[in-house]
């Protein structure tokens, strides 16, 4: 079920920049295999955070601010530490958009989503294990095992601990993917939004490898580079297209091994 939630995000995402053909090929195809990739641990969740991430950036590149701000307001009780990525990430694309009045809109609605769930755990008495349960992982992931001195010392013993040399590659292929993406969009009617699309997913990956650096201990914790991963594919999108023109089968073979490489299969 968050597979196919994922992939309706992502062929949303998708339509703004390409045919429809291509977006049902793009999120049919590169979404499982991203999702299900290298750093996926079945039962964790990692990837309910990711799915509602996707979700709420996907509601505010359609304009739907406050569906997109009740995501973030859930986000905060399903994975609390993505819900940076999703703010900068729906923050980004209403402020590409020129519509900052929007931000009000989202703001509200975290607000009263968050307040509605926070109302349902009173009614169970569940809010205060919550907040124990939060406070033991903040001290967890904060524990002498980690190692280093200073504040940079932690930081890279997080990344360390997290992916190793694996992320700064994935990172690379990452920005790589946007730049070429970019670049391309720059020949295409679909311009704004695809040069939008590459912006959103650079905007995060720094976020989302910031949020690594301060919490991550284990391989699981780097499925939140899936957000910017699975966007920087939807910005590529154009160039499948383009490619499908001339050579399909062999255009469904690209996007699967782009999915592959960048899911870290």
């Amino acid at each position: 079920m968050l597979l196919l939630l994922a992939a309706a995000a992502v062929y949303l995402l998708a339509l703004k920049v390409t045919s429809r053909w291509t977006a049902i090929a793009v999120s049919l195809l590169a979404t499982p295999i991203v999702l299900i990739g290298g750093y996926y641990t079945p039962g964790y969740s990692e990837l309910p955070g990711v799915v509602l991430a996707l979700i709420g950036i996907a509601l505010a590149f359609y304009d739907r601010p406050f569906l997109a701000g009740c995501c973030i307001g859930t986000l905060i009780f399903a994975k609390l530490i993505y819900v940076p990525v999703a703010i900068v990430g729906v923050g980004c694309v209403v402020i590409i958009h020129r519509r900052s009045q929007d931000l009000l809109l989202v703001a509200v609605a975290t607000v009263a989503s968050a307040l509605s769930v926070i109302g349902i755990l009173f009614i169970r008495g569940e809010f205060w294990p919550f907040i124990e349960g939060i406070k033991l992982n903040i001290a967890y992931s904060q524990g002498p095992f980690v190692g280093g001195t200073t504040r940079l010392e932690t930081w890279g013993a997080h990344l360390k601990l997290a992916g190793g040399s694996g992320l700064s590659g994935q990172t690379i292929l990452i920005i790589l993917v946007n730049v070429v993406a970019v670049f391309q969009l720059c020949f295409s009617d679909r311009a704004r939004e695809g040069v939008a699309m590459a912006l959103v997913s650079v905007a995060i990956l720094p976020v989302s490898i910031g949020v690594l650096a301060i919490t991550g201990l284990w391989e699981h914790h780097v499925t939140i580079l899936y957000i910017p991963t699975l966007i920087s594919i939807v910005a590529a999108a154009p160039l499948f297209e383009l490619a499908a023109g001339k050579a399909p089968v062999l255009t469904l073979l690209t996007v699967i091994l782009c999915a592959c490489v960048l899911g870290d299969r």
